[in-house]
């Protein structure tokens, strides 16, 4: 994307804060006229180049970056994914992250949390739910002085709210929220990238997953999952849409003997890219590299860093994600997907599909 002079390459998202848009997870974000990369991007921000998995967000003139971002706040870098955050006056790491936030420190891929005596590890974040904000891919949000970190979040669920890759979802009166997202579903805690769930007496690791899907193994963001007739936490999310299960970020997927790598993915969907979570995904007959994964599902994609997917003709959503199995095309990592005339909106994002 061109937008004021700089390329934006994100797990795509143009987010719009301050009355716009808010996406998250590798965005781009139009934030006082400034683009935002995520997820290997190298940005132009005045005249600084940013590398990152990525974000420079422009956050009341300061650049944010995430997931390996070179952030400037208030003259001060800030790296991400190995992120130095300066705000007010205190120094974050972010997806290897040391918050200082109130006082508190949070380390972040690689992070322990303490919510209700508990530890957690993630690539992760120390949200304060409940009033309090959360930020997504190593963010450090100031909100009502509590600090919150999403790419691996502490979520608490049963009347608080879940972000996730900064996602604000309303199911059944909760808010959830997805990609490193530490939630409480029926006294179970999941965490992500790098989280060791207990699901059904079975642990999940998340960041590098293995799947099991109909007998096959799928890697995702270096995870271990286990589906069919099992439920499956990921950088976390557990999605319940009418019989189908939610896959996120880092997918390798297979559609119609098309493989999709995520975790910086570069869509080609009827003539178009999409750049999710840094992927270079390749459809009709290119392979996709997927934060490390391989995924052979029978022609059906598999969405990681997050999932629940059910398959067996069903769409997988994925760090917000609206998949078309037969023959069309994967939005992964926040994409919002027309599919058929209809909208979806994953992760806040708007995207053009069949055409």
């Amino acid at each position: 994307m061109k937008e004021s002079g700089w390329s934006v390459l994100a797990v795509t998202i143009t987010m719009k804060e301050s009355g716009k848009c808010v996406l998250a997870d590798s965005i781009t974000m139009k934030q006082s006229g400034k683009s935002v990369l995520a997820d290997n991007i190298a940005m132009k921000q005045s005249r600084k180049s940013v590398l990152a998995v990525a974000i420079t967000m422009k956050q009341s003139g300061k650049s944010v970056l995430a997931d390996s971002i070179a952030m400037k706040q208030s003259g001060k870098s800030v790296l991400a994914d190995s992120i130095a955050m300066k705000q007010s006056g205190k120094n974050v790491l972010a997806d290897s992250m040391a918050m200082k936030q109130s006082g508190k420190s949070v380390l972040a891929d690689s992070m322990v949390m303490k919510q209700s005596g508990k530890s957690l590890l993630a690539v992760t974040i120390t949200m304060k739910q409940s009033g309090k904000g959360v930020l997504a891919d190593s963010i450090a949000m100031k909100q009502s002085e509590n600090s919150v970190l999403a790419d691996s979040m502490a979520m608490k669920q049963s009347g608080k709210s879940v972000l996730a890759d900064s996602i604000a979802m309303k199911q059944s009166g909760k808010s959830v929220l997805a990609d490193s997202i530490t939630m409480k579903q029926s006294r179970k805690s999941v965490l992500a990238d790098s989280m060791a769930m207990k699901q059904s007496r079975k642990s999940v690791l998340a960041v590098t997953i293995t799947m099991k899907q109909s007998g096959k193994s799928v890697l995702a963001e270096s995870k271990a999952m286990k589906q069919s007739g099992k439920s499956v936490l990921a950088v976390t999310i557990t999605m319940k849409q009418p019989g189908k299960s939610v896959l996120a970020d880092c997918i390798a997927m297979k559609q119609s003997e098309k493989s999709v790598l995520a975790v910086t993915i570069t869509m080609k969907q009827s003539g178009k890219s999409v750049l999710a979570d840094s992927m270079d995904m390749k459809q009709s007959g290119k392979s996709v590299l997927a934060a490390s994964m391989a995924n052979k599902q029978s022609g059906k994609s598999v969405l990681a860093d997050s999932i629940a997917m059910k398959q067996s003709g069903k769409s997988v959503l994925a760090d917000s994600i609206t998949i078309k199995q037969s023959g069309e095309s994967v939005l992964a990592d926040s994409i919002a997907m027309k599919q058929s005339g209809k909208s979806i909106l994953a992760d806040s994002i708007t995207k053009k599909q069949s055409g």
